[in-house]
């Protein structure tokens, strides 16, 4: 009888602690929307996912995602953090995705101060700290200097790229000196959103601090500085890192 009580009462913690193994596990484990997960490609181990509440809204979480062991599965390894997102909210951008946007929801364009919903790779980390100073970065990084900037005017060859001004002939009338903002662009990653550079679909869209608590960006996802750092530390591009943005409810 003793022996029997025994045995039950091991096979009972043995269950219950199995259980609360498997809801940690769950609790641990972010699901991507379905109309954007089909875009990851294969070699892709890390996800930066934000979601939005809502299309116009200017708030967002944001976790940090690697692939599990599990077929689809995605861990979360840092997260979440609150994000800010563009005045207007979100807008489906150009990026790995290939799908249509969902019925209703808005196109992204140049000047339409919306963050760009979709799959984006990460390419490269900029900042104003020189080169030296940015050794704990995986990314490869950019120090951003007077010369440095974005172009975002539609009728010039280098549209939505960062260039040093000193290095290509001037073909654009409006541009974003990036080293002028020094609290937003202090650190920072590029965001490849149009990547065919196509005039009109939006330009230099990046991951950067947020530019005061619960202000949105001109079409931008932003961090708090210790959250941003810690997403900046992680980011590996032996890991193919990808952003996807989009809706809770996708």
């Amino acid at each position: 009888m003793k022996r029997s009580l025994a045995i039950l009462l091991i096979t009972l913690l043995l269950v219950g602690a199995l259980g609360l193994l498997l809801r940690q596990w769950r609790g641990a484990v972010r699901q991507l929307p379905r109309n954007l997960a089909s875009a990851i490609p294969a070699e892709c181990q890390q996800v930066m996912l934000v979601l939005s509440p809502e299309q116009a809204s200017i708030h967002a979480r944001l976790w940090l995602l690697e692939r599990g062991l599990f077929l689809g599965s995605w861990r979360v390894r840092h997260g979440p953090f609150l994000a800010t997102l563009g005045h207007r909210g979100l807008a489906w951008g150009a990026g790995d995705h290939l799908s249509s946007p969902p019925p209703g929801f808005p196109v992204k364009l140049e000047g339409d101060k919306r963050s760009p919903a979709g799959v984006f790779r990460i390419p490269l980390a900029f900042g104003i700290p020189p080169a030296a100073a940015a050794s704990h970065l995986k990314l490869p990084y950019t120090p951003l200097t007077p010369h440095t900037v974005g172009v975002d005017d539609v009728t010039s060859k280098h549209y939505n790229q960062i260039v040093d001004d000193r290095e290509v002939l001037r073909d654009w009338i409006s541009h974003e000196a990036m080293d002028r903002h020094t609290k937003l662009y202090e650190w920072g990653a590029f965001i490849a959103h149009n990547p065919d550079c196509i005039p009109g679909l939006g330009s230099c869209i990046f991951l950067h601090l947020i530019p005061s608590k619960g202000r949105a960006t001109a079409g931008c996802t932003a961090l708090e500085a210790d959250h941003l750092q810690t997403a900046l530390r992680w980011l590996d591009p032996a890991q193919n890192p990808r952003l996807v943005q989009g809706l809770e409810s996708w």
